[in-house]
């Protein structure tokens, strides 16, 4: 959702992605996750940047969430609510979530052991 205090660079990168090939959409997600990782932003940015990637995880393409998934995985400063719902995709984007976050919390995890697939099971058991 775009409100009247969105950053621009956000509205924008909103808009954009509307049209931008999946190729884009995946390159632009990395540099989004990795933007929020690591530039100095204001509360607000961060807020805006944190919502973008939110929303990008209704992306059609797998290639643009296990773009953000490679991005944020190993960072503990990955927002959880971003990682909690990768861990919810696919395997191949759930499995780096389970074997490189060091944020996920065991809740979320035993709730990946109870639904999730057979292999990730296996991640999950094999965690430290």
């Amino acid at each position: 959702m775009i409100s009247g205090d969105t950053p621009f660079i956000v509205k924008r990168f909103l808009n954009w992605k509307e049209t931008a090939d999946v190729a884009k959409r995946a390159a632009a997600a990395s540099a989004l996750a990795r933007a929020y990782l690591v530039s100095d932003m204001s509360f607000e940015e961060r807020c805006a940047a944190d919502a973008a990637c939110s929303d990008l995880m209704d992306d059609p393409s797998p290639r643009v969430r296990l773009a953000i998934a490679e991005a944020l995985a190993t960072s503990p400063h990955a927002p959880e609510q971003i990682l909690v719902t990768l861990l919810a995709d696919r395997f191949d984007i759930a499995s780096l979530i389970v074997v490189r976050s060091p944020r996920i919390r065991e809740t979320d995890l035993i709730d990946r052991v109870r639904f999730g697939d057979p292999r990730l099971q296996v991640l999950i058991a094999q965690r430290p």
